[in-house]
């Protein structure tokens, strides 16, 4: 590079030059935890509210929530999403997708899911080259720095005074999980193991550069599914209808900030289960493939 601006990190990594655009906020939304009675499609949108499937086992209905969301715009790469729920909330999984665009390949959609409705607030970021204008709106300050690339006519790929702005406080691993960590909680009925349920003590925490109401966006993989069962918890012959037993499902790793500078790591439930099978035992996954990494955001202009 023979002009521009160029700044560094202190592991050397380029942040900021005249051919790498900064990222920035493309839009913003928000769930809140009203429920929608009844959808036609899992593809429409779902007006910022919560659709609860539902799954009847021995008369006992059950529900994991799921909201989908369209965007405004659409996105050649995937954009980063990272979302806030408060202190001692879990943040739901969230998936962005590609359904239907006018430019085929673009991503147009984001599906939340989460164990109940909750409110959400969330916030889609991506490149500043590919932003809409409006995203890039600076006022009447005149004062800042603006940077631009060697394109003619030159794109302005940086500006100081771009309210849109969002700054990266830390990204953080994910903590490998084991049988012994303290994720699941396992009880006993009548002399019965019961499926297990998740514990609301967490396997771990992590401490976090000071990010009052951080927005978080987090890439993870893995699951553990666990089987659900019907069986009489007395003991006894087995009920008619059986009884269905919480803790079933496919749960997924999940974070929630805690405080500040806090970040506590659990699981979420990504769906309800609807096998059955025996006690207390893991049908497919494993906690070691619980893993992934989160970005940790800070956000101001957030309306």
């Amino acid at each position: 590079m023979s002009y521009g601006i160029l700044i560094r990190n202190t592991s050397n990594e380029i942040v900021l030059d005249n051919e790498n655009s900064v990222v920035i906020v493309h839009e913003q939304g928000s769930l809140g935890g009203a429920i929608l009675s009844s959808i036609t499609s899992t593809y429409q949108d779902f007006q910022g509210k919560w659709y609860g499937g539902v799954v009847v086992r021995g008369g006992t209905t059950r529900r994991n929530w799921t909201t989908n969301y369209i965007l405004s715009q659409e996105y050649e790469n995937p954009p980063i999403v990272a979302m806030r729920c408060g202190y001692n909330v879990k943040l739901p999984t969230c998936e962005v997708y590609s359904h239907n665009p006018t430019n085929a390949g673009y991503y147009n959609k984001i599906r939340f899911r989460h164990e109940n409705p909750t409110s959400v607030q969330f916030i889609v970021c991506s490149d500043a080259a590919s932003a809409p204008t409006s995203a890039k709106s600076v006022g009447s300050e005149t004062y800042g720095i603006q940077l631009k690339d060697g394109s003619s006519p030159q794109n302005t790929i940086f500006d100081s005074r771009w309210a849109s702005l969002v700054a990266a406080t830390g990204v953080y691993d994910y903590p490998t999980m084991s049988a012994s960590s303290g994720l699941f909680t396992f009880t006993t009925s009548g002399g019965l193991l019961l499926p297990p349920t998740i514990a609301q003590n967490t396997a771990s925490t992590q401490t976090i550069a000071d990010t009052p109401a951080a927005f978080i966006a987090p890439t993870f993989s893995g699951f553990i599914e666990f089987e659900e069962v019907n069986h009489d918890i007395t003991g006894g012959e087995v009920a008619n209808p059986p009884i269905n037993l919480n803790g079933g499902g496919d749960y997924r790793p999940a974070i929630m900030q805690t405080n500040a500078t806090t970040i506590a790591h659990t699981t979420i439930r990504h769906h309800v289960g609807t096998t059955t099978g025996s006690l207390g035992t893991i049908d497919s996954g494993s906690y070691a493939s619980l893993k992934g990494s989160y970005i940790v955001l800070r956000y101001l202009n957030y309306t």
